[in-house]
């Protein structure tokens, strides 16, 4: 509801963030899970902070790491999702910075080898590089 009635634009933690990343020359990242699934993602909400990073003014410095699903949706969806982003990227600004499956990203199994790939990709920019984040998806 907050995204649709732009009441998110009000938010004090939104204002507070995006107020400090402008006046300081901060980059601002967002993570996810990129899908629609509805249990643990909301598609809308981040293509409105990706939007509200354009009206503050730093949309030259929003990266964007995204999470594939392929379990609360299909598993080959993802193209679809990254195609989304990148479309709605070219009026909005920011970049997609990394994409990783939820695998690896969000174990929940307690499984450090899954999670330590994750964390190197974030932290260290550790990876497989690709100019193209739809052919990357659809590679993997």
């Amino acid at each position: 509801i907050a995204c649709r009635d732009n009441s998110i634009l009000k938010n004090p933690e939104v204002v507070k963030a995006f107020t400090y990343a402008k006046e300081n020359g901060k980059q601002v990242h967002f993570m996810g899970l990129l899908s629609d699934g509805g249990v643990h993602s909301s598609l809308d909400h981040l293509l409105k902070l990706c939007d509200i990073s354009k009206e503050y003014g730093v949309s030259d410095k929003t990266f964007v790491h995204c999470f594939m699903d392929g379990r609360d949706t299909d598993p080959r969806s993802g193209k679809g999702f990254i195609e989304s982003l990148r479309d709605h990227l070219k009026v909005s600004g920011g970049k997609i910075a990394s994409i990783i499956g939820r695998y690896y990203a969000m174990d929940r199994d307690k499984r450090w080898e899954r999670v330590k790939e994750a964390y190197d990709l974030l932290v260290n920019g550790t990876g497989e590089k690709a100019s193209d984040p739809v052919a990357a998806v659809q590679k993997s």
